[in-house]
């Protein structure tokens, strides 16, 4: 839901841009992803059903 106000909020800043529209998006959901990586990591290290979801290191 979060990576959808993201999307829209690029549209609408950059709208006849849509290489600015990519950008944005990416550059606002960089953080999101980060975040979203080291919960699935926390789930993988409480239950070895999600273990590939690890982040090696």
């Amino acid at each position: 839901m979060e990576s959808g106000y993201y999307c829209a909020k690029a549209v609408i800043e950059n709208f006849n841009d849509s290489q600015k529209i990519l950008s944005a998006y990416k550059q606002n959901t960089t953080d999101l992803l980060a975040y979203m990586k080291r919960q699935w990591h926390l789930v993988s290290i409480m239950s070895s059903k999600f273990k590939y979801m690890e982040i090696k290191k």
